[in-house]
């Protein structure tokens, strides 16, 4: 949602997110292109998620 309605003001968006069990899913995007996601096996190391987020 917010590369489609900022697209054009978003130089790059980039993240790991959990989905659930099947583990952390690459999100990688410039301006209003994404690219697919990346599904992983588990979290890289060094990088499991945090207990909590606030943004």
């Amino acid at each position: 949602m917010l590369l489609h309605a900022h697209g054009e003001d978003v130089l790059r968006v980039k993240g790991l997110v959990e989905v659930g069990d099947k583990g952390p899913v690459v999100l990688n995007g410039v301006q209003h292109i994404i690219h697919p996601p990346q599904h992983l096996q588990k979290w890289p190391e060094g990088s499991e998620p945090p207990e909590d987020l606030s943004l």
